[in-house]
């Protein structure tokens, strides 16, 4: 007969292993319950589409990772807990939206009114780094360079292509530090160095001079702005009929609200935080907004700081290297790698109201924010987080992005390295059946070697290989090369449908 000691001895082992399968069933419980916490529905509904299939995308915003799923009009998801990005697109129309999902296999529905994308046409090819749409004609010149270097980029016409020539503009020089359209029209504000032609820049002795243009870019006018100082290079905005010049690193911020008049000094607060520099700043109604953040060179935290001066003034210090900061309607848009912020000024505080992924500027079009994203310009209402994406750009890879007097332009890459110019008309829907697209596939045809497009015009050249000796000796195209080029491009145009209504067709060489 076992004693008590031996007994509980024996009987050790078990009670160990019920301990460790009570523990291990706890921790399924509890991993099964946060997992049941983690996820749940999210119902999406497409309105105002045609009947047929939608294509729609889930973007997480907290990993980035996107999720594309096809179906009809109505589709329900199983997602994790979170924020995410809702896209549905049918053909030339889409709805987007930001939702924020529960846990517990909870259902959100969120319904996504269908938009058609908006006009865009071609207005040029091969533009520079900076560009300005000034009645309707494009010009464009490298940021930071020369005033006697800018080019115009030449309107098509019946019988000619758009080609780019530089703008006569009396021998004008300078470096061109910015260009706005204010109310006097076109202004450039330009940085001379000795040497640079100009006598009222040399009896004044100043370095910066603004320049009043009239559309053809001729200086009409030139304004000494002799409050700046000489050794900084400056920024040129344009906002509530003044005229902000901001320096490009530390130093003051000066405001031109006449132009017979003197720039004055603006109130500038210094920011809280050691080690941050101005980097760019905006003004609507009476406000200015501020960014401050770390020079490229300085290898320390990051870290950047904004402030919004008004009756009181905002500080809000933030981890994120802010590189944009700019006014939205009622909001303050700030943009950093991730994307764009959207704050609200609530009781002396900043508050983050929004976030959206992939941004890299912001347009501000009166009441109407465009969010300029790596793949689409987004229409978007920041008080819900709904819009449209006013153009997907396809195979095109964005440059960049400039507002106009009715809407802004695109600069664009195709796949094949080319540069294209696309000014988008927010206010009227497409026409055009995306030619922009159709011409992407058009220009891939081995029987051409280049398209080109501006407004109305279509200019092909197309590629009928080397010049050979014809029956009179004269060097001229393979005759059957020919006729076989044309007409593969003929079978090309009819699988594309084009041209569209409205637009003429031309062949350089036929």
């Amino acid at each position: 007969m076992l004693d008590n000691n031996t007994y509980t001895t024996l009987n050790q082992p078990n009670r160990l292993l019920r301990r460790l399968i009570i523990g291990l069933i706890l921790v399924a419980v509890l991993g099964a319950l946060y997992w049941v916490s983690q996820m749940s529905f999210i119902t999406i509904e497409a309105s105002g589409g045609k009947d047929g299939m939608y294509e729609y995308v889930l973007t997480d915003q907290k990993s980035n990772k996107t999720q594309t799923v096809s179906g009809g009009a109505s589709i329900k998801r199983l997602v994790k807990r979170g924020n995410f990005e809702i896209m549905a697109r049918q053909d030339e129309m889409n709805g987007f939206k930001i939702v924020r999902s529960g846990g517990f296999f909870g259902t959100t529905s969120v319904v996504l009114p269908m938009q058609k994308e908006r006009e865009r046409t071609f207005v040029g090819n091969n533009p520079a780094s900076c560009f300005q749409l000034i009645s309707g004609k494009l010009y464009s010149y490298n940021c930071g360079g020369d005033f006697g270097a800018i080019n115009q980029h030449v309107p098509a016409t019946a019988t000619q292509a758009t080609y780019t020539q530089m703008v006569a503009s009396n021998n004008e020089r300078g470096l061109i530090e910015g260009m706005a359209q204010t109310k006097e029209g076109t202004v450039a504000l330009v940085q001379l160095s000795v040497g640079d032609e100009g006598e009222e820049a040399k009896d004044a002795q100043v370095s910066h001079i603004l320049y009043v243009l009239r559309d053809n870019l001729k200086v009409t006018r030139r304004i000494p702005v002799g409050e700046l100082n000489e050794n900084m290079t400056y920024g040129l905005l344009y906002s509530e009929g003044s005229l902000v010049f901001m320096p490009q690193g530390e130093g003051d911020s000066f405001q031109l609200a006449n132009l017979s008049g003197k720039a004055s000094k603006m109130t500038q607060p210094a920011p809280k935080s050691k080690g941050l520099i101005l980097l760019t700043s905006d003004a609507k109604d009476n406000k200015t907004v501020f960014l401050y953040g770390k020079q490229p060179t300085n290898n320390t935290k990051p870290g950047s700081e904004i402030i919004v001066s008004s009756p009181e003034t905002v500080h809000f210090s933030s981890k994120n290297d802010y590189q944009k900061v700019s006014f939205c309607s009622e909001y303050i848009c700030a943009v950093d790698s991730t994307g764009l912020s959207v704050f609200a000024i609530d009781s002396g505080e900043l508050k983050k109201t929004l976030h959206i992924n992939n941004v890299v500027s912001v347009l501000s079009l009166g009441q109407e924010v465009v969010a300029v994203r790596k793949g689409d310009s987004l229409r978007i209402d920041l008080k819900n987080g709904e819009g449209f994406a006013e153009y997907r750009y396809g195979s095109y890879s964005l440059n960049d992005a400039e507002k106009t007097a009715d809407g802004y332009v695109l600069t664009l890459t195709n796949e094949n390295g080319k540069k294209i110019a696309l000014a988008i008309n927010p206010a009227t829907a497409d026409t055009s059946n995306e030619l922009d697209k159709k011409i992407t596939a058009l220009a891939e045809s081995q029987a051409l070697n280049d398209v080109s497009v501006y407004r109305s015009y279509i200019y092909l050249s197309p590629n009928y290989g080397a010049l050979v000796p014809n029956a009179t000796g004269e060097l001229d195209y393979d005759p059957a090369t020919k006729r076989q080029v044309n007409n593969d491009i003929q079978q090309e145009l009819t699988k594309l449908s084009l041209p569209p209504q409205g637009y003429t067709i031309t062949n350089f060489l036929r």
